[in-house]
């Protein structure tokens, strides 16, 4: 697909955001759920839609505190809790939300794991043990802290973990392990 052909995809699904979404009553229809709102004010605002950007906020503003659980994706609600704040925290950034980005903070310590330097998935951390912690998230919430406060330390840590995950590889294989337990 060329540049153009991307754009085009791109403005027919905001097109479709704006008929769908952002209609009133859209939630009312059953549409109660964090995983039809959390990307899109980051998508509006991303294509220089600012008020859409506002509007799309305030139908995912309700699902702030508890990112993903909850969902009826069951990758959010079971798996990946957290990962809604990382597009939360990238529209609250852009939208000049910093008092959101300060609540998401405080929502993502819980997840971070100690001496992994990771963010743990489907819990927070537990101090007696079974946390795994995965590449993925590990990459998303060293996003998030440098969106939220320029935190270079606690990123640069979670770029270590990144890091980590590549060293454990093994060699020739064909496989990369996204996740790790406790123990590394």
């Amino acid at each position: 697909m060329t540049t153009a052909g991307y754009r085009a995809a791109s403005d027919r699904a905001l097109a479709f955001l704006e008929r769908t979404m952002l209609r009133a009553g859209f939630k009312e229809e059953g549409h109660d759920d964090v995983a039809y709102f959390f990307k899109a004010p980051s998508a509006f605002w991303a294509a220089g839609k600012a008020a859409e950007a506002e509007a799309a906020w305030h139908l995912m503003e309700p699902y702030l505190e508890r990112g993903g659980r909850g969902s009826a994706n069951e990758a959010y609600s079971l798996q990946y809790p957290m990962y809604p704040w990382f597009w939360m925290a990238r529209a609250a950034k852009a939208l000049g939300r910093t008092d959101v980005l300060e609540a998401i903070d405080r929502s993502l310590q819980p997840y971070l794991h100690p001496t992994l330097g990771g963010a743990t998935v489907k819990q927070p951390y537990a101090p007696e043990g079974g946390n795994t912690v995965d590449f993925f998230m590990a990459s998303a919430v060293g996003q998030i802290r440098l969106l939220i406060d320029r935190d270079v330390k606690t990123a640069a840590t979670l770029g270590d973990t990144l890091l980590r995950f590549i060293a454990a590889q093994a060699q020739g294989s064909m496989r990369f392990y996204l996740r790790m337990n406790d123990s590394g």
